[in-house]
């Protein structure tokens, strides 16, 4: 399995840099987030963009520090499908870009040139794809089923907001515009296809990254929702819907978490005792001799 280098550190550190730019402005502090991209939204739409670019920004922080191809892969297909969807959504809206501003810019560089190191690189490592990690451990089937059931229910609700976005409109949790759905659409998508590619791959290692920045993702918005909750003024069935399910699927997957990172310490304990055998074994048959 190769290792993880300095130059795909380069280009996770810069997908962070956006994602912690925009993260901050839009999560904690909302009226500024013009600051981050390139509109102002409403406390609402700015959070739960904010609670996406923040767990992006864990994401890959957690990739910058991994050290094998296998625990960074699975963020290159949804880094390619986030950000090339992005773009290509951007391109519908063109008029609402004021180009005089550098946030734009900044906005079309990233999601032309992310996506596409991104491709590239899923191309140079594409044997490894399925490549096992020495000493990785299996996780139960059940798991498997869960996070197909979450990503089929994310990539659903993406699908929905992208290609039917007046009706979602409708049953939405607050009021926004189409614009925003659809732009939401891509990152749930993207987290949708990354759930289903966690339950193909069977190793906690290469998993524990990914469900720990959706986590992260849950989690936040969970907490923006209940900060702003006088704002969630849709139906209020849709309303009890959000809050439940993210509530529910914030503690689902802290549980995996959890479970993923007592796993690969367990791994990492286990590297550790049989390196030390192995140099005592050396040492024993040094002093024979």
């Amino acid at each position: 399995m190769s290792r993880v280098t300095a130059i795909q550190r380069l280009y996770l550190a810069s997908v962070g840099f956006l994602a912690i730019t925009v993260g901050f402005w839009c999560y904690v502090d909302p009226s500024q987030s013009a600051n981050g991209i390139p509109w102002t939204l409403p406390a609402l739409c700015a959070t739960f963009l904010g609670s996406m670019y923040l767990s992006g920004a864990v994401y890959t922080a957690l990739c910058i520090f991994s050290k094998r191809w296998g625990e960074i892969q699975m963020f290159m297909p949804q880094c390619a499908l986030w950000t090339g969807g992005l773009a290509l959504v951007s391109l519908f809206y063109i008029p609402a870009f004021d180009f005089s501003r550098h946030q734009t810019w900044f906005w079309w560089l990233a999601y032309v040139a992310f996506p596409i190191t991104a491709a590239v690189l899923l191309w140079i490592h594409r044997a490894e794809w399925n490549a096992p990690l020495e000493e990785d451990i299996n996780f139960p089937r059940a798991i498997k089923i869960y996070l197909r059931a979450q990503g089929s229910v994310m990539i659903a609700l993406g699908l929905a907001l992208l290609f039917a976005p007046e009706l979602m409109q409708s049953v939405w949790a607050w009021k926004t515009g189409v614009m925003m759905l659809q732009l939401y659409s891509m990152p749930l998508v993207a987290y949708g296809v990354g759930s289903w590619f966690m339950s193909l791959l069977g190793g906690w290692e290469k998993i524990r990254n990914a469900l720990m920045a959706q986590a992260i993702f849950f989690s936040a918005e969970l907490l923006a929702s209940l900060r702003f909750v006088g704002l969630l003024d849709g139906p209020t069935i849709s309303v009890a819907i959000w809050i439940g399910g993210f509530a529910s699927m914030t503690v689902a997957l802290w549980v995996l978490s959890g479970w993923a990172i007592k796993a690969t310490a367990k791994r990492s304990q286990n590297l550790s005792r049989q390196n030390w055998n192995d140099a005592q074994t050396v040492l024993a048959e040094r002093s024979v001799s």
